[in-house]
């Protein structure tokens, strides 16, 4: 496939950390001359999606993307994911898995800067904080602004919320890689000789970080990189080649944030594409609007829900099997608000439920709010891993579980 103008596969919306909305960048991407993009939001695959249902006839082609912020014992990664199924179970579990430790994090930062500096916010503002895809440190700066805490977000990142140390959870990049290949996407490591802050990869260290990774799937490397000089490249390119590895492009825009420009990547649209970009356009899905879609994603049986309802005058009971996420919940939604007009008691029994998704969560705490109402409502025989995630988003503190 022939690329009509630049290439750039590596931006963000305002679903993480970018100041653009998906349909904004759209049109952002078509007025910087660029032909194939691709939105690599942080943990979280809403950005792509919300590119793809703005796409119209006639605007540049597209690849689903997603960058995970990965660690291990030996440093931090960032892996970003490229033409998978975002309908997929393996997507699914993983973006959660991060939004959960986000969230975790968002609360310990709240209560530090309450502790620390008597730093309260309303609680419509923590709502608000708490709705947020990828909640992070600027949209706590943001509200530290709006409430004349700080003079400007870098401000308070820098002089309060930094000044918190946290032992950070993190998806493994491992877990990351293998979740890309599950859901038929191309794990590919982003800016590779860059680590956390200062860190620098290059020569020996570099090559044994890439073959660790490689070990674990790694498919591809981010050898176009804005923050890139030519001897960078030219090594990234070079382990490229050694190892047949796919070659990407990207400028890692932010918006209004960050100097970096739409299409920044270093690579001309004149310049001959090395091998593994060649194969990396050739193999990845690329979504074009306007055309017919192609079949969607092979679904296993355990991407559904199963649901078995028994009315007892006023008490209504809701066994689940199998999985509670984003394709699911809307059937649940449904079920649940036929069944409980009029119920005092609802019970949710879990005992088969594999695992649940932020969709899945928003259902049962909106059966929650209702029957806080009506009467009450509780769930039981929890399985360890919705356990988890009861957990982790501080559900533990709003259900009643038995």
């Amino acid at each position: 496939m022939a690329v009509s103008g630049k290439i750039d596969l590596h931006m963000h919306t305002s679903v993480s950390d970018g100041t653009d909305s998906p349909a904004e960048i759209i049109g952002l991407v078509k007025n910087a001359g660029i032909g194939l993009f691709s939105v690599t939001d942080h943990d979280s695959v809403k950005g792509s999606t919300g590119v793809k249902d703005n796409l119209k006839k006639g605007d540049p082609d597209f690849i689903f993307g997603v960058e995970f912020s990965c660690k291990d014992e030996e440093g931090q990664y960032h892996i970003l994911g490229y033409g998978y199924d975002p309908e997929s179970s393996y997507m699914q579990e993983i973006v959660e898995k991060g939004h959960g430790f986000r969230i975790k994090k968002l609360n310990a930062r709240l209560d530090y800067l309450k502790t620390a500096y008597n730093f309260t916010f309303s609680d419509e503002d923590v709502e608000y904080l708490h709705s947020l895809i990828n909640p992070g440190k600027p949209h706590v700066a943001k509200l530290m602004v709006k409430y004349g805490y700080a003079s400007s977000i870098s401000d308070g990142i820098t002089d309060y919320i930094n000044n918190f140390k946290i032992k950070d959870q993190y998806i493994r990049p491992e877990e990351a890689i293998q979740a890309v290949i599950k859901a038929k996407g191309i794990p590919v490591l982003a800016h590779p000789s860059y680590g956390r802050g200062d860190e620098l990869f290059i020569g020996k260290a570099m090559e044994e970080r890439l073959t660790k990774l490689i070990g674990y799937g790694l498919k591809g490397v981010e050898a176009f990189y804005s923050g890139f000089t030519p001897p960078l490249q030219n090594e990234i390119l070079s382990l490229a080649e050694k190892y047949n590895l796919y070659v990407t492009a990207g400028s890692d825009y932010h918006g209004s944030t960050k100097l970096v420009e739409l299409g920044d990547t270093n690579l001309s649209p004149d310049t001959e594409y090395p091998s593994g970009l060649k194969r990396f356009i050739k193999d990845v899905k690329i979504y074009r609007a306007g055309e017919k879609p192609d079949n969607k994603y092979d679904q296993g049986e355990n991407d559904m829900l199963k649901t078995e309802k028994k009315i007892d005058n006023k008490l209504v009971t809701f066994t689940l099997e199998g999985r509670l996420d984003t394709i699911t919940a809307p059937q649940l939604e449904t079920e649940i608000k036929e069944a409980i007009s009029g119920a005092e008691s609802l019970v949710l029994d879990l005992k088969n439920l594999d695992y649940i998704s932020s969709a899945g969560l928003r259902v049962i705490l909106s059966a929650q709010k209702i029957m806080n109402v009506q009467g009450k409502m509780k769930i039981i025989n929890v399985q360890p891993a919705v356990m988890e995630v009861f957990e982790v988003t501080g559900f533990l503190d709003i259900l009643t579980i038995e």
